[in-house]
């Protein structure tokens, strides 16, 4: 696809789910802004980490996290892998040892999630249709939490980062575990790559945060 086209199709596709969220009351962009300050932050995640290891469930009460939202695909293990891995198990495990609730989100099939989540007893939300507010608010009656209660990560702008945010999360960026993306998330990544340099000309992201993630 020649870089014209895919800045045209990036910019339509952003323009209508920002449009969509318009529809339905979720976000308000003034007239001839739509390209503004109105809607940029809400790409922007609070924290960025290279890996979910890095964060410890001291962190999360420190900061007055009661309940994480962690997305499957790229984010706990790699889109195309079926297994857990082991270390995985030991994280999830050191945060509901502290107290904290947990629960998985994904817009993958139920098949595709609950194979994950039920061998290790977390509870989850399949066909979450993020970033709309549906599976965020399921989430939050599931663990009893509110939103400035809850952590979202993921490894998407256009689902994670942009729904936690409107929804009132505290939102984590986390690095793709792999370079490759399930078909139906490729758009996104297009999308995503647009917002990226977006943010960095805007000087609102650092050019090794992007390179990296």
């Amino acid at each position: 696809m020649c870089e014209i086209c895919r800045k045209v199709l990036t910019r339509f596709t952003l323009s209508l789910l920002l449009n969509k969220f318009c529809d339905y009351n979720i976000i308000e962009i003034d007239e001839g802004n739509n390209w503004g300050e109105s809607w940029l932050r809400l790409f922007l995640p609070k924290r960025y980490v290279r890996s979910i290891f890095e964060l410890k469930p001291d962190w999360f009460k420190q900061e007055g996290i009661k309940g994480i939202v962690i997305d499957l695909d790229n984010t706990l293990i790699p889109w195309d892998v079926e297994e857990v891995p082991d270390e995985v198990k030991a994280w999830l495990s050191s945060l509901t040892e502290q107290g904290l609730k947990v629960a998985i989100i994904s817009n993958n099939s139920r098949a595709r999630v609950s194979h994950f989540a039920k061998p290790i007893n977390i509870p989850y939300i399949h066909r979450a249709k993020k970033p709309f507010n549906f599976g965020f608010k399921r989430a939050a009656k599931m663990m009893g939490t509110s939103p400035g209660e809850m952590a979202v990560i993921g490894d998407q702008l256009v689902t994670d980062v942009f729904g936690g945010n409107y929804f009132g999360a505290y939102t984590i960026l986390v690095r793709p575990l792999v370079d490759s993306d399930a078909p139906a998330t490729k758009i996104n990544r297009l999308i995503e790559s647009y917002i990226k340099r977006h943010l960095y000309r805007t000087g609102k992201w650092s050019r090794s945060v992007i390179d990296e993630s």
